[in-house]
């Protein structure tokens, strides 16, 4: 999980967390990575269906709506809106 090479304190990266399990040229591009200052605990969930089913289709709308609203926000951030 994610939250294994984030030091939630200092909202930094775990460097050795990630090295010591990443291949150096993920951990490398990763690192890169600015990490926000609100981070949130990691959780497990998924949407379902008006009848209570799991459906692909609802998971992948909710995964690009997570990653525009994402990519919003650190656009936002970054040029300090």
């Amino acid at each position: 999980m994610v939250h294994d090479i984030i030091y939630e304190d200092t909202k930094s990266w775990d460097e050795t967390a990630m090295r010591g399990n990443l291949c150096h040229e993920d951990a490398v591009k990763l690192l890169q990575i600015p990490l926000l200052d609100s981070i949130k605990k990691d959780s497990l969930f998924w949407w379902v269906d008006a009848r209570g089913m799991f459906v692909v289709k609802l998971a992948y709308e909710l995964a690009i709506n997570n990653l525009i609203n994402s990519s919003i926000a650190y656009i936002q951030l970054v040029i300090g809106l």
